[in-house]
């Protein structure tokens, strides 16, 4: 937990050691991050350091600890103020009451005893004070990035004492989730945010870069810095160092990866809500540039601009070469269809044309017998983690076109246990399938599976497994992506030997000579 941050004002240097050694301030919470001897000198340090506590001393030359106090009020700050007095001192302390001002310490009655269980109260009513408070901020800096018109005074609230005249960058980051390729399949939860006060508590006091309020909406977390300084370089180099600990904190906290979208530097406070909505534009094209991206956004609405897909000729091709069943037509026309939706970075485009696929793939399913894909059919395995990626959704609609294409034409006439394991079979090929593992799973015997299984197929189930490897291993050869021994295990085999003997069993050809013959 962040401690509380101290500055000491006292004319006597010797006073401000002798409390520091009454008590250990750290094991109790605080820090004291500076002693002032001069009190002029102590408006300056206390704006440089806004300190949570400060300590001073009533009677001191030049400038007596009301002047101060009143001094640091009308300078913004808003520290809880402690004076130091004595006996004598009683009408001081009143009028510091009028103040505002209600804790004052007797000199010589401080010693250990006493000054802890101050502190200790002291500890805790800040930390309740700055719970509300940061409440209130987070509060109204969502409001403000909804477009909520906030006032000035509201604005410094969220922004502090140096609100005015300043430079900030916004950071908005975002767990990678599976792009909606179903219209029915969004996943429908939103992975929590760390809690702003723990990050707030990391990212205090830096020349470069301050944090200035941070907020979670929804499943995004939205981070304001303030920068200072001259060195371009520098500032680019501390903000990307915190940006990077908060994306770790949540990959930590949440599994899976974060993307990150960073406005570029406002000099004014009201562009926020635009930054914000252009930073939301930014990571919905996560899905094109692949997981875990930091981008930098431009202000300019010209790099949202995007082309239309136009995915409808191609949709037509795919359908004439589905009812043909000519998969090597299909896999080209899919190929090439995602390399468009790669250059058009047209989001809605794709969403549409995702949708049309899935039409045309669960028609081909429902001629076959096999149930429709749509939100139920995830709820065993989940939506597919390569969503998040446009290769994934590709390989994805690859991998089941290829798959239905690969059925027997007759097998919608087979009964429903039959159609259940070759379903079974091209969900699970890559995995350990035994006709034991399917028969248990559609609660049947082993010896009934494989009777009604060869009767009505005219294949064994090890033979329908191999038949599916095969030409995933097919597919995967002529892709050219991967090495012989990858694709092995791609598609369910441990071994690279024993799956290139099946292999030219199956093909007649080694996985080599099938790919320098670039057979179809």
């Amino acid at each position: 937990m962040r401690k509380i941050t101290v500055l000491m004002v006292d004319d006597e240097i010797l006073a401000m050691e002798h409390m520091r050694r009454l008590v250990d301030w750290d094991s109790l919470g605080f820090v004291v991050k500076d002693s002032v001897s001069n009190p002029k000198k102590a408006l300056s340090v206390a704006l440089e350091l806004q300190p949570d506590l400060m300590i001073v001393d009533i009677r001191m030359p030049i400038m007596s600890g009301l002047e101060l106090a009143k001094s640091v009020m009308e300078a913004g700050l808003k520290p809880r103020i402690v004076l130091l007095t004595s006996h004598k001192e009683f009408e001081y302390a009143k009028e510091a009451m009028k103040l505002g001002i209600f804790d004052y310490w007797v000199k010589h009655e401080m010693d250990s005893d006493s000054l802890t269980p101050e502190l200790n109260r002291l500890r805790d009513e800040l930390r309740s004070a700055s719970t509300l408070q940061d409440t209130v901020r987070r509060q109204l800096f969502g409001e403000l990035l909804a477009h909520r018109r906030l006032t000035v005074e509201q604005w410094r609230t969220v922004a502090g004492t140096m609100a005015d005249g300043q430079a900030y960058r916004l950071a908005v980051l975002r767990p990678d989730k599976p792009f909606p390729v179903l219209a029915d399949t969004s996943t429908g939860t939103e992975s929590p945010a760390p809690n702003p006060p723990e990050i707030a508590g990391r990212e205090r006091d830096d020349e470069f870069l301050t944090l200035v309020c941070s907020v979670a909406i929804g499943d995004a977390l939205c981070v304001l810095y303030r920068e200072s300084g001259v060195s371009e370089g520098r500032k680019r180099e501390r903000l990307l160092a915190a940006i990077e600990r908060i994306r770790s904190d949540i990959q930590q906290r949440n599994g899976g990866t974060v993307s990150v979208a960073v406005s570029e530097k406002l000099q004014e406070w009201r562009s926020l809500p635009d930054a914000y909505a252009s930073a939301l534009r930014t990571l919905e094209r996560t899905v094109f540039d692949g997981p875990r991206i930091t981008s930098f956004v431009e202000s300019d609405s010209s790099s949202f601009d995007e082309a239309r897909l136009n995915w409808e000729p191609s949709i037509a091709e795919l359908e004439n070469a589905a009812r043909a069943r000519d998969f090597a037509a299909l896999d080209g026309i899919l190929v090439r269809l995602f390399e468009q939706a790669a250059r058009a970075r047209d989001v809605r485009g794709l969403a549409e044309c995702c949708r049309q696929l899935a039409l045309i793939l669960n028609r081909m399913r429902i001629s076959s017998g096999l149930p429709a894909i749509d939100r139920n059919w995830f709820e065993a395995g989940g939506i597919p983690d390569d969503w998040i990626r446009l290769e994934g959704i590709r390989d994805w609609f690859r991998g089941q076109f290829a798959q239905r294409l690969a059925a027997p034409e007759g097998s919608a006439n087979y009964s429903r246990k039959v159609r259940q394991a070759l379903e079974h079979i091209r969900e699970h090929y890559s995995e350990e399938v035994t006709a034991d593992a399917i028969a248990e799973k559609l609660g049947i015997s082993r010896d009934h599976l494989r009777h009604v299984f060869k009767e009505e197929t005219g294949q064994t189930v090890l033979d329908a497994l191999t038949q599916v490897r095969i030409e995933q291993a097919k597919r995967l050869l002529r892709e050219g992506r991967l090495k012989i021994y990858e694709i092995a295990e791609k598609v369910g085999y441990r071994n690279s030997q024993y799956f290139s003997q099946v292999f030219r069993k199956a093909t007649g050809r080694t996985p080599l000579e099938y790919v320098d013959g670039r057979n179809p």
